[in-house]
């Protein structure tokens, strides 16, 4: 925690500002390339993967909020929703998605996720 701490805060801004960014451009590309897929229904599984996905974003803020106060408490549970999501995000995308979508939406898809995991 001591070396998160120590870091100027003017870093940190420049690196938000450009990683929203590139996530809403990519974002914003994928929503373009999607126009045509608004009225396809989703099978019950999809859904369902999409709900998980739903809830375990949830559970990753609200843990984050939660670490202001219990921090060694919330570790695991912050660590356990972001990998519970990443790994739904990954299944969704390649299990549903990639039946349906262009290679050029696949690397859409796949960017978003990077990028809205911090893999990047």
């Amino acid at each position: 925690m001591d070396f998160i701490q120590h870091i100027d805060p003017a870093v940190f801004a420049p690196l938000v500002l450009v990683s929203a960014t590139v996530f809403t451009l990519f974002w914003g590309l994928d929503a373009a390339t999607h126009a045509k897929l608004a009225h396809v229904d989703i099978t019950d599984r999809e859904l369902t993967t999409h709900r998980i996905i739903l809830a375990t974003s949830l559970v990753m803020v609200l843990s984050l909020l939660l670490m202001y106060w219990w921090p060694v408490a919330m570790l695991p549970v912050f660590f356990g929703s972001f990998i519970t999501r990443t790994v739904h995000e990954f299944l969704d995308e390649l299990h549903y998605h990639m039946d349906r979508c262009t290679p050029y939406e696949s690397m859409l898809h796949l960017s978003l996720i990077h990028i809205s995991q911090g893999i990047v």
